[in-house]
Order: structure tokens, then sequence, then C-alpha cells
């Protein structure tokens, strides 16, 4: 099984589908099996896909290039404007999806808070995490001992 951890750099960069579709492409060259994305956003304005997923979401654009399956837990609001998450593509069913705050912020309006998402693919348990690092009170080696304690 191949698999591919990448953040997506929410949507600050320039000509942001030219680099999807080249994500696509070496998604597709390398025969990626299930992908693990940070920074998957999504416009708080935006209509949704469905309860959680809403258009112009750049994990899902990817995903749908792919014909993958998708898991999209948005973690935060970033830039007042932007659902900053965690997403899981992949070439397999996706099941038990779970997620879980690590940071001591739990209000989504504010950007220290931080996640971490697990889904099961092929019977193997996936994790997917956007640590902090130190930073008025919150402190990274904090939110690792929380990911290893509720594994």
């Amino acid at each position: 099984m191949k698999l591919l951890s990448l953040n997506l750099h929410c949507f600050q960069e320039a000509n942001r589908i030219e680099k999807l579709d080249k994500i696509v492409r070496f998604i597709q060259e390398n025969d990626i099996d299930i992908c693990l994305f940070q920074e998957a956003v999504q416009e708080k304005a935006e209509v949704k896909i469905d309860n959680i997923i809403k258009v112009g979401n750049n994990a899902y654009y990817i995903a749908k290039e792919l014909g993958y399956e998708i898991y999209f837990h948005p973690l935060k609001l970033g830039f007042q404007v932007l659902e900053e998450g965690l997403a899981i593509i992949s070439k397999f069913p996706i099941t038990d999806p779970k997620y879980k705050t690590i940071s001591k912020t739990k209000d989504f309006n504010h950007w220290f808070k931080r996640d971490f998402l697990s889904v099961k693919i092929k019977g193997i348990t996936f994790y997917n995490v956007h640590l902090g690092w130190d930073i008025e009170g919150e402190i990274g080696m904090d939110q690792i001992q929380k990911l290893l304690y509720s594994t």
C-alpha cells in the first residue's frame, strides 16, 4: 500500500487549480493508494455538497479527479473565512471515522485548535494530524502526548 501525507497549504497558493492538478498527476503516476491531507480547506460561505464538504474543498477536488473516497473533518476557522481541516482520501472504502481535539483550545473559531482524525481502510487504522507549536499556553509536546494516549 502506498501512502502520501501532504499539507495542502490552505488557499494561499497562486494558480491553485493548476497545482491541485499536479498533485492529482503525481498520485496517479505513483499509484498512491491513500493520501492524508493537512490544511484541507473550503470557504465558509460556499454551498454544501453534503453534510460537511462544500464546493471548492481542495481535498474533495483531488478525490473527485481520482475517483477516490474522501473523509473530511473541519477543525478550525482560518483567516475568518476558511474552514481548515484534515482529509483522508483512498482508493478503498473508508470506515469508522473518528476525531478528537488534542489542543487545550476547543474553540472552532480559534486558529490554535488541533485535532487528529482516524479512519479504517482495509482493516488498518490510519491517523492524520496537523500539530501546533508552542504558543500562548499551547504546547506541541502536550498535543503529541494526547495523540499517543488517545489512540
